[in-house]
């Protein structure tokens, strides 16, 4: 297909100034929050699929749902989201209507199949409420309650997605990619671009056959939110006829569950509908109002902005199951350990890291990749921190030194994950530059002012972090070495804890401040190209550097500061022998006491050197970086292998930062009970009233329901 005349997309709509901008923070929003409905889905699928819910033609349908849900969240960050592997345009390209190729098939590819899985939840959840109010209200009928069995649910999954499927390539067959070389810039004057670019087009011939289509699937898509109501009506009133029949028959466990079940699909039947109420609207106004760009305007805005509905609504599912179902809540604490007296499952996810700029072409496309994947893994690496830290804040934690620098710690890891991210994260507030600009030195002032004084603050948290380790251990090291000495055993009191904290962070401020001082942000109206050719620049922008008169002193506070960060990383073995050490004497002195209370002091300590350890791995390659940098200031490939060590070797603190509530919880029991009172666990063992601190009462409450 052929096409002379650039489209004029102003005709159909126009959109007011605010939309912009308002609509750009909107998909920022809402791609964060795709990661979390995401997290949530898949729990709630992994306690779908138990064995003993698949028995159930309800959860086989919300398994269907749920299936659905995932596969729009992926979509719908593959289509709509404004980072990750989509363009971004510099300023002036803003109001392009042309993308590249790549976009181009990320938005109608996925586009289509994201109809199809939102579509397709939207009918078996209205499958899903029409057979349960046929099946309340015919309780006779053979044939009606065939309906509810397992194998009627896949048939009904199967035909749905069928028929969504025909009629999603009915509505988007007309769509096609087709080039470009002619686009309008944002005072609507035509710009000749340099490289061929794409739009999703439908042939002018189609255009009415298209709108007809468009404005039949519109209902389609409407239906079910205008037949939700009808079925919600059915189903409160057939709630009210079971309460009276629950007076009759005692309230027994039969009626009980029935009843939770029809509000269960009552709740779920709600939440679709207001879903798919300006979906609808919008599909249904795109085809009657075809030439009336108000009304268009408007269709078009209400549609974005529902986007966030599909994500609560998928997200809400899961709550509305452990709410309403006593055996959805049972198969969960089964399924994650919440009633069991073994230890949970422990999963270990992680987080994100530094961008630094490489020479070699295999290295940017491998650089590119990594720092993509170590970002995305940052969020779960915060979100365990915040664990961590709800944990340590605990006053039975908060009264134990070791705890305290542990806290210490976690809040370094925090404001550590916070800054790597803004400083280093390739997408999100950054400037993303054009392909051709991608070897340029410079840039924004705002991304300059990030590097600058944003690497200042994690250099500073980097480095309390790996002191407070190292003084845990040492701490720790002297108290079990010298038991009787009462200055030595003033150490492992709290408030000494607390000081120790305030000089590692004066400390380590201090030494960061000494290299950082001297760096400056300059002005540059020239950049070099990916040829080193020198080229004017449009624009202003910036880069951070050090002047020549202080760049002598500045290499030697480099290799001086090198030293001071790898410091850790030497003291660390020895503080590591020592301690195990210690643990050997404590196993022998264990045999002579026959397990008593050496147990809890061995915990500690292993805690503390498996801690240490952790920092050891983290501080190697950044302090040889350092050193590297300052003894071989003019050899070109020393230096280089100097810079890629550390930055692959960035993925280190994501680890070391989520390893921490892990080893905390492997080693510590007091740690476990804190765990396990915080969040409400319970356990099938007896439990102590001095562990947990529980009243007299209500540990005799307990007791007695054992019994």
């Amino acid at each position: 297909m052929e096409t002379t005349e650039s489209p004029k997309l102003q005709e159909y709509g126009a959109l007011p100034d605010w939309f912009d901008e308002a609509e750009k923070l909107f998909n920022y929003v809402l791609a964060i929050l795709q990661f979390v409905g995401f997290f949530i889905n898949l729990i709630h699928l992994s306690i779908l699929s138990r064995k003993q819910l698949r028995g159930n033609s309800v959860y086989r349908l919300m398994i269907g749902i749920c299936s659905c849900g995932l596969l729009s969240h992926t979509l719908t960050f593959l289509a709509f989201s404004p980072f990750w592997i989509r363009e971004t345009r510099k300023k002036s390209q803003q109001c392009f209507l042309t993308m590249t190729y790549s976009d181009a098939f990320l938005l109608l590819y996925p586009v289509i199949v994201l109809d199809i899985t939102q579509r397709t939840s939207s009918w078996l959840a209205l499958a899903m409420a029409f057979y349960r109010t046929l099946s309340v209200m015919f309780p006779m009928s053979g044939r009606i309650q065939k309906m509810s069995r397992p194998k009627w649910a896949v048939f009904t999954i199967f035909v749905v997605f069928v028929v969504n499927t025909a009629w999603s390539l009915v509505v988007f067959g007309r769509h096609s990619i087709v080039e470009r070389n002619i686009d309008k810039d944002c005072n609507g004057n035509e710009v000749h671009l340099s490289q061929v670019r794409y739009l999703i087009l439908i042939q002018t011939t189609l255009e009415h056959l298209h709108s007809t289509i468009t404005y039949i699937y519109g209902i389609i898509k409407a239906l079910p939110s205008l037949i939700d109501p009808i079925l919600t009506i059915l189903l409160t009133n057939e709630l009210r006829k079971a309460a009276k029949r629950s007076l009759k028959c005692g309230k027994s466990s039969s009626c009980d569950k029935s009843e939770n079940t029809t509000k269960l699909i009552l709740f779920v039947t709600i939440s679709f509908f207001i879903l798919e109420v300006p979906n609808g609207f919008a599909h249904v106004t795109a085809g009657l109002f075809h030439g009336n760009p108000q009304i268009l305007t408007i269709s078009y805005m209400v549609q974005v902005f529902a986007e966030i509905l599909p994500v609560f609504n998928s997200s809400s599912h899961i709550f509305i199951c452990l709410v309403m179902s006593g055996q959805y809540r049972d198969t969960a604490k089964e399924l994650y350990g919440c009633c069991r007296s073994k230890k949970p499952e422990i999963i270990i996810v992680q987080e994100c890291g530094n961008n630094r700029r490489g020479t070699h072409n295999w290295y940017k496309d491998v650089y590119y990749v990594f720092n993509y994947t170590i970002c995305i893994m940052q969020f779960f690496g915060f979100a365990i921190n915040l664990i961590h830290f709800s944990l340590l804040t605990r006053p039975q934690m908060r009264s134990n030194a070791i705890y305290r620098l542990m806290l210490g710690i976690c809040l370094c890891d925090l404001l550590t994950q916070i800054n790597t991210f803004l400083i280093f994260s390739p997408f999100w507030i950054r400037d993303s530059s054009k392909k051709e600009e991608k070897c340029y030195m410079t840039h924004t002032y705002f991304d300059a002012l990030l590097y600058l004084h944003g690497t200042t603050v994690l250099d500073i948290t980097q480095r309390a972090a790996s002191w407070m380790a190292l003084f845990m251990a040492l701490y720790r090291t002297l108290s079990v070495m010298f038991p009787l000495n009462l200055k030595i055993q003033k150490l492992s009191k709290p408030i000494f804890a607390i000081w120790t904290i305030i000089g590692v962070l004066i400390f380590t401020s201090l030494t960061t401040w000494m290299v950082q001082a001297r760096r400056i942000i300059r002005e540059y109206e020239w950049d070099y190209d990916c040829n080193k050719n020198e080229i004017p620049l449009n624009t202003t922008r910036y880069g951070v550097l050090i002047p020549t008169e202080d760049a002598e002193i500045q290499s030697r506070l480099v290799s001086i500061y090198g030293f001071i960060k790898a410091l850790p990383s030497l003291i660390d073995p020895i503080l590591t022998v020592l301690l195990i050490l210690e643990l050997r004497r404590a196993s022998k002195r264990r045999k002579n006491c026959g397990k008593c209370e050496e147990d809890k002091t061995d915990n500690t300590t292993k805690l503390v050197m498996f801690v240490t350890i952790s920092f050891f791995m983290l501080e190697v390659p950044n302090g040889f970086s350092h050193i590297v940098n300052g003894f071989f200031q003019n050899n070109v490939p020393v230096r280089t292998v100097s810079v890629m060590i550390p930055v692959f070797a960035e993925i280190l603190p994501i680890l070391n930062s989520s390893s921490h509530f892990f080893i905390c919880f492997l080693m510590s029991s007091q740690y476990r009970e804190t765990a396990r009172a915080l969040f409400r666990l319970k356990n099938n063992k007896c439990i102590m009233v001095k562990e947990c601190r529980f009243t007299e009462s209500h540990h005799s409450v307990m007791q007695t329901k054992k019994i």
